[in-house]
């Protein structure tokens, strides 16, 4: 086939999150407690043991919407125990205005984080590089964070006025939102949601700025969903939608990845999905997929 776009997510991909998340999850409940202006230390405990355990049929909500399980990562989880608590004391109930102050907290939180990559990460980017095609990552993240990051694992590869991997951030693939281009018939075609093994509530799938995001990576490829390869950590953020439109996808496993999102991926039309323990696989994959 011809492999026209590589498109990735980075932390939890690229990075370890848990070696890199405890100083933002000891920072967060207290940067939250200045905001709203009360302390919810002696609540957090209680409400981060619901929000785990209610995953992975509850978890990360915009608009009455599950975006991702409670429990996908320490980032992840700390909005959903937050949500919790902003809910019981009957705070900021506008969906917006919670989501801002989240944001916010998130923001000022992310930046007590560590930086820890994966094995292989910097060996995998440089190979992804070397294959000719264009590779992006797609991240949820702040953009200037992330790219910080890159420049750290693989400086050569982040030089210069055109750096070799394309970045954008603050994707915001949570968001079931329409897309700019929502009369782009690949958008149109997609149903609200769909099944996935083991899953009692639908996986949402019209994520529009996500949607837009990689649209705009097609434009400049010249390719489609169909010759892109996507790796992620999370299914429902990064995967669910790329492989309803055709793309092939890698889920790269977390610590407490759930099964209905292995079992997601390895049923994905026509073997397109796969998953792996590490990062490496990817490469191995994008080289197969290009035929070299």
């Amino acid at each position: 086939m011809s492999l026209c776009s590589i498109v990735l997510d980075f932390d939890g991909t690229f990075t370890d999150v848990e070696r890199e998340a405890p100083g933002f999850v000891r920072a967060f409940p207290g940067i939250l407690s200045a905001k709203i202006g009360r302390s919810i230390a002696h609540l957090w405990a209680e409400a981060e043991s619901a929000a785990r355990a209610e995953a992975p049929e509850l978890g990360w909500t915009f608009d009455g919407k599950v975006a991702a399980p409670a429990d996908a990562d320490p980032y992840i989880l700390c909005a959903c125990t937050a949500q919790k608590i902003l809910g019981t004391l009957g705070l900021f109930a506008d969906d917006r205005e919670r989501s801002t102050l989240l944001n916010h907290t998130y923001a000022a939180a992310y930046e007590f984080t560590e930086t820890a990559f994966r094995p292989e990460a910097a060996e995998v980017l440089r190979g992804l590089c070397e294959l000719g095609v264009p590779v992006t990552v797609v991240t949820n993240s702040t953009t200037s964070v992330v790219r910080k990051k890159l420049v750290q694992l693989v400086p050569e590869l982040m030089a210069g006025e055109r750096p070799a991997i394309g970045l954008f951030g603050e994707a915001r693939k949570f968001l079931t939102v329409p897309a700019s281009g929502e009369t782009d018939p690949r958008f149109a075609g997609l149903a609200e949601g769909t099944s996935a093994p083991g899953l009692r509530r639908p996986v949402l799938l019209r994520r529009g700025i996500y949607f837009d995001v990689l649209r705009q990576i097609w434009a400049q490829s010249g390719g489609g969903p169909s010759e892109t390869l996507v790796a992620g950590d999370i299914f429902e953020l990064d995967l669910a939608l790329p492989a309803a439109l055709g793309a092939h996808v890698h889920l790269v496993r977390r610590k407490g990845v759930h099964a209905y999102e292995e079992a997601a991926v390895q049923a994905v039309a026509g073997g397109r999905g796969q998953v792996s323990d590490g990062v490496g696989p990817v490469l191995a994959r994008a080289r197969e997929l290009k035929g070299n």
